[in-house]
């Protein structure tokens, strides 16, 4: 995940269709956007899922689509909150 600024929903390194578009090919990221679109998975099934996609179920309600895009809200120590962007992973290093 990429850091963002909070008032600030676009991103620096690419342009948010593009990224849009890159989270659309993204299988984890298009399994977030369902569970957020009220397509909530039984536990039995998220069982079945990588230990990633757990996690990310587990921290579901910091999740957020702006613009069609896919963030995770960050709070840190001192209670400022955030947005990460969701990188895909065929952008990933």
């Amino acid at each position: 995940m990429r850091r963002v600024i909070p008032t600030q929903t676009d991103c620096n390194w690419v342009e948010s269709y593009e990224m849009k578009s890159a989270q659309a090919e993204d299988e984890e990221a298009q399994i977030l956007i369902g569970w957020l679109n009220n397509k909530k998975p039984e536990l039995g099934e998220v069982r079945l899922l990588s230990p990633a996609m757990r996690s990310y179920f587990l921290c579901l309600c910091q999740f957020r689509v702006i613009k069609g895009v896919l963030y995770y809200e960050w709070l840190d120590d001192l209670g400022i909150r955030s947005l990460r962007l969701f990188v895909p992973k065929s952008l990933r290093r």
